[in-house]
């Protein structure tokens, strides 16, 4: 029996740690979205532009690196 309790017992703290982890999670995925919200939409559509371009040389970096293998 002392081991079954023992079982429940960490059981029940895992539980614990995960939710708190959970509502870390939660908090953070709130802010971010919060944060997304604040940003005009044409700063966004900068960024987003941005970071397309950024992923095109990146990929041709890549491919340019395969060739000379």
């Amino acid at each position: 029996m002392s081991g079954e309790n023992n079982l429940q017992s960490r059981l029940l703290k895992s539980a614990e740690e995960q939710n708190i982890q959970l509502t870390r999670i939660a908090d953070s995925l709130e802010e971010l979205l919060s944060m997304i919200k604040g940003v005009q939409p044409a700063e966004l559509a900068k960024k987003a532009r941005e970071h397309k371009k950024a992923q095109a040389n990146l990929k041709k970096k890549n491919k340019g690196g395969k060739k000379n293998e």
